[in-house]
């Protein structure tokens, strides 16, 4: 290989196929325009992102949005994550109110009474639900409220995961700006 000089630079550059497709390739394509799978992917690979608890429901309802843009709902086989898989799941978590415990118990909804002296009891618990191939997609009103509260917890985790990163990468020494002592 000869190398590229005009005297005061000196070019000179060999690549393998590998090294081409991962940096000018792949690396071409813009983080914004990854699927939302590919942009976790590349932030472990890049920065050591620990994803989220609840990156699977969102990934699974990143599928649902997926199923319903380009299939008006209809569940088909690209929303599948395996050729053995009877239907597109999803998951997300549901705040649960009751009261009472055992036979008794009974969940609250919207416009439920509460006695005097009872005590609520609140958990949260992972929901799934499976749409056949074939079915439409519908999600009800407390559905959709329920997946809302699933993004506001994964955003809450992603900030510590993104916080996280940040931490690894900050200077060991601090940084002085002029005007700034140290």
């Amino acid at each position: 290989m000869h190398a590229l000089e005009d005297g005061k630079f000196q070019l000179q550059a060999q690549f393998t196929g590998e090294e081409w497709n991962k940096h000018i390739v792949v690396g071409a394509r813009k983080f914004d325009r990854l699927p939302l799978p590919e942009k976790i992917d590349h932030l472990q690979t890049l920065y050591r992102f620990d994803p989220p608890e609840l990156t699977p429901h969102v990934i699974s309802l990143y599928a649902a949005r997926n199923c319903l843009s380009h299939r008006l709902g209809v569940v088909g086989h690209p929303d599948l994550k395996t050729s053995t898989d009877l239907g597109l799941v999803l998951r997300w978590r549901q705040l649960r109110l009751s009261i009472g415990e055992g036979e008794v118990a009974r969940t609250l909804v919207k416009g439920s009474r509460v006695k005097a002296g009872e005590t609520i009891k609140t958990e949260i618990l992972d929901v799934e639900r499976t749409i056949p191939l074939g079915e439409r997609l519908t999600i009800s009103s407390q559905e959709y409220v329920e997946m809302a509260l699933t993004f506001l917890f994964f955003g809450m985790q992603l900030q510590v995961s993104a916080e996280a990163v940040q931490n690894r990468r900050k200077p060991s020494a601090p940084i002085v700006t002029r005007g700034e002592s140290a």
